[in-house]
């Protein structure tokens, strides 16, 4: 074998390995971006929005100063923009939560609208669900936040996307941890 080629190869191979590395590597940082998913509540889950109607707490429009446990229900009603959660959740280190949730318009006019995540303390704000819509997402629905960082609380809002002059939104919703 020729004394030219061993370093040659070997260095290639170094090259390759680092390469193969940061391809790796990449692939599983893409993975740990916060993210959002939302699927129809089946029947079987939806005893936690039906508890929801018995323990209403009314959202505010200033952001949460104190946290709570998890899971957590509210409700509100006639919101034309954004309006937050009175509570941050205490996520005790989960990188993940999800929110039921049933949002309905106070007129019979298609209005859109989404759920923000913002960190507890800093109030940065992490990440939107999708956009959904009142024609379209009626009845018991499930989204769940995922990747999130296990060192923050976190608290939610429900922001009304309109078209303009169309109708504020109502709704119940429970935030939990599994």
């Amino acid at each position: 074998m020729n004394k030219r080629f061993i370093p040659k190869t070997i260095c290639l191979l170094a090259i390759l390995m680092m390469t193969l590395s940061g391809t790796a590597f990449a692939a599983n940082a893409e993975n740990t971006h916060p993210s959002a998913e939302t699927t129809q509540i089946t029947s079987t889950k939806s005893d936690s929005l039906s508890d929801s109607l018995n323990v209403i707490n009314p959202q505010s429009l200033s952001r949460p100063t104190s946290g709570t446990n998890l899971p957590y229900s509210g409700s509100f009603s006639g919101v034309n923009g954004e309006i937050f959660s009175n509570y941050y959740f205490y996520t005790n280190g989960a990188t993940q939560f999800y929110v039921d949730w049933n949002v309905r318009p106070d007129y019979p006019i298609k209005t859109y609208w989404h759920i923000n995540v913002y960190e507890a303390g800093t109030n940065d704000f992490v990440l939107s669900s999708s956009q959904f819509n009142t024609t379209d997402y009626t009845g018991n629905w499930t989204t769940r936040f995922y990747n999130l960082d296990s060192a923050y609380n976190y608290y939610i809002s429900f922001v009304n996307d309109g078209p303009p002059s169309a109708s504020s939104l109502s709704g119940n919703f429970t935030a939990r941890l599994n």
